[in-house]
């Protein structure tokens, strides 16, 4: 019997239109954070994936700053400093952009999952701020990073060989940057 009257109350128009709109933005919700998971499964796995490539380049980098006592004899000290220098903000860059995107891969859906109401778009803006920050740090280093094989290729070569590779650099950069 009360049963009876309470699904006879539910059922009224009023009550129906309140119950369908409940449910619309229930699904709104449930949609948006569908799509908002997928940005942060996107911006997730480029920072892993800008990390990594980050920390092989500084590899490489600071294994350029490894063997600076290789320099042929005939290498003015300008040329060694201007060297050493690109190498060194290679290898920096580099770095930074590999700490930022792990720590952004790591925390950033730590947030999401784990944070109060509002946290999956906290996460989700957060990255692509920092993600953006990353990209530029990395490019940064991979511009440093071409310019210091293009000093070494100058340097170590003869001039047709070096011209050669040089071309073949600038080609390379040129068709990174496109």
């Amino acid at each position: 019997d009360c049963l009876q009257a309470r699904v006879h109350r539910l059922a009224r128009p009023e009550n129906m239109l309140y119950a369908d709109k409940q449910a619309l933005e229930t699904d709104l919700k449930v949609c948006l954070l569908a799509i908002r998971e997928r940005e942060l499964d996107f911006y997730t796995q480029n920072c892993r994936s800008i990390g990594t490539s980050a920390a092989l380049l500084a590899g490489f980098a600071y294994a350029g700053l490894s063997s600076t006592s290789d320099f042929s004899e005939d290498t003015t000290e300008f040329s060694k400093g201007l060297f050493l220098t690109v190498t060194t903000c290679a290898m920096s860059l580099n770095i930074a952009s590999m700490a930022a995107a792990t720590w952004c891969s790591m925390l950033g859906p730590g947030l999401a999952l784990r944070g109060p109401d509002g946290s999956m778009d906290r996460a989700v803006e957060g990255l692509a701020l920092e993600y953006r920050v990353i990209f530029l740090l990395f490019a940064a280093g991979l511009l440093c990073f071409f310019f210091s094989a293009l000093l070494l290729v100058v340097d170590e070569f003869e001039a047709v060989l070096s011209a050669v590779l040089a071309l073949l650099l600038l080609a390379y950069l040129r068709q990174t940057w496109r």
